[in-house]
């Protein structure tokens, strides 16, 4: 049985090693000096539990007969190095040595708790700022492919629970390293009771731990898949908040979140009583260890010759015992992070597709034309074509037209022009040069950097009007001259200006106290604001009505001819100032109109 629980315990290790071992991978080089600096003050701490439990001895003995103390050589020695011949002085000496030194072991061991907590912390905001990053930086495609509510589960629960494993493995160093000082303090003093009560409470806790990890494995998955579903139903609720209102089927997710929520609470109260009885099991099998080995000992031997030893047991079972939980503890912990850490090494692994911000500050210098060559497009490779054989030249400095019915590829069309997407066959090519050339990647980037892009549906942060016009910009770097002079060309500035804060009121979540209308045109004056060579509107004006939409086209035409402008719509009343019309039909480019 001993030698089948020893295969089991090996197992469960390396497997907790081996999720420590992939998190190590992760930490910058910073970070892994730090956590071997923290190792170095583990030791001090056990060297200092060791210290102050091996006065315990010396001080019960001079409470109890000092005299045996003379028979201690290493304590001879030292009183009569120190000339100290009165009893009173020697017990206010080991008094006072053994209050200092369970001062100084606590406060130790508190300095521990804090850097090992503050270091878990530091490396999980390290770790899901460069998730982030990485989930930030991929291309297009694989945003428009993947589940939003797995990412942002990603970015937050397993994030959390990466820095529970982190900490608790930094907790499990600790707690092992002050176990085998006090173990060897132990065993200095009476090395057959220290063998047998490493013996007890291993075998004990290596029971109770295989009977759990299991279950604890088991209710790991489970947390991840709910964390999932519940995030899945807010985002979905909130999303379609106008017609879960309409429709009056608040009930039902009220029910279905209440249900998932309910799960996961359950599974947590699970997980915390499993990961609780070890204590309070070890805490009764080591008070009846006490217990017993205290009567033994005093039937067989004389009261004050084992009461120091007594002493001994106790405090080495007070720290033991706290210290072999938090080793089961740290364990179970590491168990129940298990899928978080690997879902959250996989935003960890993601490839960095685009550049870094420095270089995105360079522009491509736009001096010719972009043209369409035989551009064949389908989102995966399994899918029906979306684009097949479009052909087109677009001349710098015109205003040109892309028209079509919804689903006929149009925006598909347009994110190929911002190198958002990459044609499955065909070129695209600015001045005569490959857009997606391997061999000269910086033009892609420079390239994305020319363009403004003024979506149909515009993203309003939870911030003011000049921080909505100039998005991603820190209030205080924000150029107030350009952001008035874009309100203006987009018809927005007098609508700001009737505001008692103007610029500086506050727009809500998403902008839910404006209109469409009023939506769009922040999306427009938010590309002007960006003074790029190319501006591009997905139906931009869509919610605008007539009058409103003419004013913002001939405020476009004003603008100078160094600026491209390619407007994509379903209705030829917002092309009417374009230069050139295309029109997209089934995916294909079926005609050219010239205005």
């Amino acid at each position: 049985m001993i030698f089948s629980l020893i295969q089991k315990a090996n197992r469960i290790s390396y497997d907790s090693t081996k999720i420590i071992f992939f998190l190590w991978k992760k930490f910058k080089k910073k970070r892994k000096l730090q956590i071997i600096s923290s190792i170095f003050l583990i030791l001090i701490s056990g060297i200092s539990e060791m210290i102050s439990l091996g006065l315990v001895v010396p001080f019960l003995t001079i409470l109890i007969d000092p005299n045996s103390l003379f028979e201690i050589n290493s304590l001879s020695f030292m009183i009569n190095f120190f000339n100290i011949d009165k009893l009173d002085n020697l017990r206010l000496i080991f008094t006072c040595l053994f209050g200092i030194s369970s001062v100084l072991a606590n406060s130790i061991r508190l300095l521990t708790i804090w850097v090992i907590t503050n270091l878990s912390q530091r490396i999980g905001n390290d770790l899901s700022s460069e998730a982030f990053y990485r989930t930030l930086k991929q291309p297009y495609s694989t945003h428009i492919n993947r589940n939003s509510s797995l990412i942002l589960n990603g970015l937050t629960h397993h994030v959390l629970q990466t820095i529970v494993a982190i900490n608790f493995s930094l907790q499990l160093v600790a707690a092992i390293i002050i176990l085998i000082f006090l173990i060897t303090t132990l065993i200095f003093f009476e090395p057959s009771l220290a063998i047998f009560s490493i013996l007890l409470f291993s075998i004990s806790y290596l029971v109770i731990g295989f009977k759990f990890k299991k279950k604890l494995a088991e209710n790991s998955k489970l947390v991840t898949e709910t964390t999932n579903k519940i995030l899945k139903i807010i985002q979905e609720s909130l999303g379609s908040i106008r017609d879960i209102i309409i429709n009056n089927k608040t009930n039902y997710f009220f029910r279905v979140h209440k249900e998932f929520d309910l799960n996961l609470r359950l599974l947590n109260t699970e997980n915390i009583f499993l990961t609780s009885i070890p204590r309070y099991a070890m805490e009764a099998i080591g008070i009846c260890f006490i217990c017993t080995f205290s009567y033994l000992m005093i039937v067989n031997s004389k009261v004050t010759n084992i009461i120091p030893l007594l002493g001994v047991l106790a405090l080495s079972s007070q720290r033991m015992l706290p210290a072999l939980y938090l080793v089961f503890k740290s364990w179970s912990a590491i168990q129940i992070a298990k899928d978080s850490v690997v879902e959250l090494t996989k935003l960890l692994d993601q490839p960095i597709y685009q550049k870094p911000l420095d270089s995105e500050k360079q522009k491509f210098i736009f001096k010719s034309h972009i043209e369409f060559k035989n551009v064949d497009f389908r989102y995966q490779d399994d899918d029906s074509i979306v684009l097949k054989g479009i052909n087109f030249r677009i001349k710098k400095g015109s205003r040109v037209g892309i028209i079509g019915e919804t689903g006929s590829g149009k925006s598909t069309t347009v994110d190929l022009l911002m190198g958002l997407l990459n044609p499955t066959s065909g070129s695209i090519l600015i001045d005569n040069k490959e857009l997606h050339d391997k061999r000269n990647p910086d033009l892609l980037h420079q390239w994305r950097n020319s363009i403004a892009h003024v979506p149909q549906h515009i993203y309003i942060s939870d911030a003011s009007f000049a921080e909505n016009i100039a998005f991603g910009i820190d209030y205080e770097f924000i150029d107030m001259k350009r952001v008035k002079e874009s309100a203006s060309l987009a018809r927005i500035s007098e609508f700001i200006d009737s505001n008692p804060k103007k610029y500086r009121t506050p727009l809500g979540e998403r902008g839910v106290n404006l209109s469409g209308g009023q939506l769009q045109r922040i999306g427009i004056a938010r590309s002007l604001y960006l003074d790029r060579k190319i501006l591009v509107f997905d139906e931009a004006t869509s919610s605008l009505d007539t009058k409103t939409e003419d004013r913002i086209m001939q405020s476009l035409q004003k603008l100078s001819k160094e600026i491209t402008i390619v407007i994509i719509s379903h209705r030829h009343s917002s092309l009417k100032q374009c230069d050139q019309i295309f029109l997209v039909k089934d995916g294909c480019l079926q005609e050219t109109l010239i205005q």
